[in-house]
């Protein structure tokens, strides 16, 4: 049977987690980092199993008394060397074929070279050699760059990616029709829509997906917005959503779009913008979890997401320490479906 990249929100069997720790970029803000991934972290437990990779035994003590015993499903641990907590960005790509899973391992050079990343781009192969997890049947190690926040899926053939895929940085040997061809054979999709416009200030992914377009069901998109013609990011996410409104689905349908409104300006210490996003929702078994940013927009986005998501409960996590190093919920997790 054809393996298939399925949609976020197909049943889990777990979500992974990378532990901020004194050997990442985390080092200075640990007092107030770790708290935040202490609620992220009970937050998935409170809906299916977790597995947290952090470096040593020591670790592992020091953060199972951070969480406490009683959680409503499993914690797990896995013991690595890695760089950052982006396992998003260099996990395993999950692809199912309705029996067992095969995991892409594609290359990770930290966004074009931006960053170290050497040994996160080995992490994948360690957890599947580790065999933490049930039915993964096969392992792949592709010969080019992907990151798992540069690809959004409908789970019926539909794949989004951003210009960023394409960035010289990456696959510097491989033309944008011949990437296109790749992501179709590796994630067994049917066809890819290039989102041509719409990068945040301060997304130092070159414009991941996952910070701008979501898919919340085969036939609605949810996507960052900007209403605000004083805005630096107005023009871009105009012309996105003009894109958005002319696309259809696989059944030649205009998609239901729903708006999420950008939060006001978010800077860090040096007044530098950060790429605050509601987009980077992450959807786990019963729930989706939202960023949030002490926002007047954050309650619009709550109830936005409230429709959008109607069998699922709506779980804000306050995301402000989060997004000081540019990410959010999604990027700093990754789920492991069930087949």
């Amino acid at each position: 049977m054809k393996y298939c990249l399925p949609a976020e929100w197909h049943r889990q069997q777990a979500i992974l987690l990378s532990f901020p720790d004194e050997e990442t970029i985390w080092k200075e803000v640990l007092p107030v980092i770790e708290p935040f991934y202490v609620q992220f972290a009970r937050a998935i437990l409170e809906y299916e199993d977790l597995i947290i990779i952090c470096r040593n035994p020591d670790k592992q003590r020091y953060i199972e008394e951070l969480l406490g015993t009683s959680h409503a499903h499993t914690l797990r641990f896995f013991l690595a060397d890695y760089n950052d907590i982006w396992i998003r960005d260099y996990g395993p790509i999950s692809l199912s074929n309705g029996q067992d899973l095969l995991w892409q391992d594609f290359g990770f050079n930290a966004w074009g070279g931006k960053y170290p990343g050497q040994l996160d781009d080995k992490v994948t192969q360690q957890l599947y050699k580790a065999n933490l997890l049930t039915q993964i049947a096969q392992y792949q190690r592709q010969d080019f760059i992907l990151e798992g926040g540069a690809i959004e899926t409908d789970g019926l053939g539909t794949l989004l990616i951003t210009p960023c895929v394409f960035t010289p940085t990456r696959n510097p040997k491989l033309s944008q029709d011949a990437l296109l061809e790749k992501l179709k054979q590796c994630l067994g999709v049917e066809r890819v829509i290039v989102i041509e416009k719409g990068q945040l200030l301060g997304d130092d992914t070159d414009g991941h997906v996952d910070t701008l377009v979501r898919f919340c069901n085969p036939h609605t998109l949810a996507y960052s917005s900007c209403d605000d013609k004083n805005d630096f990011h107005y023009d871009e996410l105009k012309a996105m959503e003009a894109q958005l409104q002319n696309l259809t689905d696989l059944g030649g349908r205009p998609y239901q779009l729903i708006p999420l409104p950008i939060p006001a300006p978010k800077k860090d210490d040096t007044g530098r913008r950060l790429p605050a996003s509601y987009a980077n929702f992450l959807i786990i078994n019963n729930a989706v979890l939202c960023p949030t940013y002490d926002d007047p927009n954050d309650h619009i986005m709550l109830e936005r997401l409230t429709q959008a998501f109607p069998e699922r409960k709506i779980v804000p996590i306050p995301s402000l320490p989060l997004i000081q190093y540019n990410g959010a919920l999604h990027c700093a997790s990754m789920q492991i479906p069930l087949t």
